[in-house]
């Protein structure tokens, strides 16, 4: 028997992410920012719950939903709309990659006196 604050197992973690899924209410594009413990403290709240920050899509726009774990029912879904979360891996490596490449990023860098992107700061200061 876990503690209802006890972190989230990974089967717990699956299958709240699969209770949101077979909700039908988000598309195959969404993408799931967090998954974590509800700390919902209110006395009917008996068993444990988990919190799922969803992203259903590109817009700014993201799902809050709550599922019973015991029952593995989607008990509350809020949709916010104009707010994201903070960025994931993936999304971050692809604004680092884009930005890399940028033109205008590169001549920013070479205002600077930077024209080796490749060298870690580590490197450069080894120079001196």
């Amino acid at each position: 028997m876990t503690h209802p604050l006890d972190p989230l197992t990974p089967d717990e973690i699956t299958a709240a992410v699969a209770a949101v899924r077979a909700s039908g209410r988000l598309g195959d594009g969404a993408w799931f920012s967090t998954v974590t413990i509800d700390d919902a403290r209110h006395p009917a709240v008996t068993g444990r719950r988990a919190r799922v920050v969803a992203v259903p899509g590109p817009k700014a726009t993201l799902v809050e939903a709550t599922v019973d774990l015991g029952s593995g029912e989607v008990v509350g879904w809020v949709d916010h709309d104009g707010v994201r979360p903070a960025l994931g891996f993936g999304e971050s490596l692809t604004a680092i990659l884009a930005l890399r490449d940028h033109p205008d990023f590169r001549a920013a860098l070479a205002a600077r006196g930077i024209g080796d992107i490749e060298r870690r700061a580590g490197d450069a200061l080894d120079d001196d």
